[in-house]
Formats: C-alpha cells, structure tokens, sequence
C-alpha cells in the first residue's frame, strides 16, 4: 500500500498557517504581557528608585475639594506641606502609575492620612528635591501591588516568546516548528490556564476589596499554570535533545557502515 505524500503546496500553506497563528499569539500575549506586566513593573520601579531621593518634609492631614464636569462636588484628602515659605498638596499616595485608591496599596495608604485626619496628627511626605510641587505621601515600594503582576509578566513573555520562535521557525521548517506542531495542543491548554488564572490574579490581587480566601484560591490556580508553562518548556528542551543524540546516533550508524563496505 503505497503512502500519500502531501503536496508541496499544501505543505507551504499549513507553514504559512502555522506562522500566521504563531505569530499573533506572539503578539497578542506580548502586548497584554508589556501594558499589564511589564511596563506598570518598571515605571514603579523606576519612580521608587527616584522617590528614595525625595526629602522627607512634615504635612498636614486636609480635605480638597473640587467639581466634577457634570458639576458635582468631589472632595479627596491630601497632605499639605510648606517649602521655602509656599504651600504644597501632595495628593499622590504612591509611586505606582495608577492612583486610584481602589487599588490595593493606595487603601492602605488612604487609611494612614484618614487615621491621620482623625487624629489630627502630622505625617511626612517625600518632595522632590528640584521640584517642590512634585510630592507622594509615600514612597516605598509597593509591593502588595507590583507582586501579582509578576507571573503574568513572565509568563505572558514566555508565551510570546514561544510563539515568536514558532513563526519564525515555521517560515524556515526548523525542527523547532515541527516539535510545536507535535505539542500544540498541549501549550493550547497551558496557553489558556495561563491566561485566565494570571489576569484574574492580577485582577483580584490590586484590588483592595477582594478577600484572602479568593487572593488564596487564585495563588493555588496561579502556581498550577505557571508549573504547568514550566513543565511544557522542559518537555520541548527534552525532545530537543533527544532529537540531538538520534541525529548524532544516525550519524554515527552512517559512518559505520560506510567503514564496513570499505
């Protein structure tokens, strides 16, 4: 019984497919990976290490008010401090680009100036040393909210990588390409795993309303996908080298039996 052997034409097509796929989830998974990972972890970062510059200047605890478009009245606290005579408000709470006080580290820098209110105590904030309108009622690290953007960061880069050399791999029918192929439907599922349980981790973990059992749960479901991503990876670097030694093997064989008709 003789074996069909597919065009080259349906070949070309299913590696021009093949890239096509590979090369938007690259794109998709780098993009989410960067604006909601990447870059937010590096801004902060960056402005922390800029914050530890600051000097420390004692401020009181006031309520700002102003108008909404729509004209409502919004009040907000902020901190009220002097330099070289002039007053300043410091109403940024933290280093990270969002200040929404919805945010996981920003309630809890809210609680300090409402217990500071309440208390009518005074607090320090840290002013730019150059630019004294520039100011932030805190200026650690925040961690409880830079922490859960972490895995999707790496894992979403890890991903686009994949699909990166995927297509590159596909236009050029490297063994790469083939050995994705042979898993695809593996790295579907741990694609998938990983890309709900990181954003709803990240979702879940700055918001300052969500509750340790949830923050729980998603931590165990987190872990699972990213052990799940870890294990794929090393089941391609394995195959890879398996591919390795039967090539050298064949090789080999090759050259014993050229030896043995000479």
């Amino acid at each position: 019984m003789k074996s069909v052997v597919p065009s080259t034409h349906i070949v070309e097509s299913y590696r021009v497919l093949t890239a096509l796929v590979c090369a938007l989830a690259a794109v998709a998974f780098g993009v989410t990976g960067w604006l909601f990972g990447v870059q937010p972890l590096a801004s902060a970062i960056g402005h922390w290490q800029l914050a530890l510059d600051y000097s420390e200047v004692p401020a009181k605890v006031v309520t700002r008010e102003g108008k909404t478009p729509d004209g409502a009245t919004l009040s907000w606290l902020a901190a009220s401090y002097e330099v070289n005579g002039k007053t300043y408000f410091a109403e940024r709470l933290s280093v990270l680009d969002d200040d929404s006080p919805g945010d996981v580290y920003n309630s809890r820098v809210l609680g300090w100036l409402e217990a500071a209110k309440r208390r009518s105590e005074t607090i320090n904030v840290y002013v730019s040393r150059l630019h004294p309108e520039i100011a932030v009622v805190s200026n650690a690290l925040p961690l409880p909210s830079l922490i859960c953007r972490v895995p999707l960061a790496l894992g979403f880069t890890l991903l686009a990588g994949v699909g990166l050399l995927g297509a590159l791999g596909a236009l050029c029918n490297s063994g790469y390409s083939r050995r994705l192929r042979k898993y695809w439907k593996s790295w579907a599922v741990v694609a998938t795993l990983c890309a709900i349980f990181f954003s709803l981790m990240l979702q879940v973990g700055t918001d300052a309303e969500s509750g340790e059992f949830t923050e729980d749960v998603l931590v165990l479901f987190t872990t699972i996908a990213g052990g799940a991503l870890w294990v794929q990876i090393r089941k391609m670097v394995s195959d890879d080298d398996a591919t390795q030694v039967e090539s050298v093997a064949a090789k080999r064989s090759g050259l014993s039996k050229r030896d043995d008709r000479s």
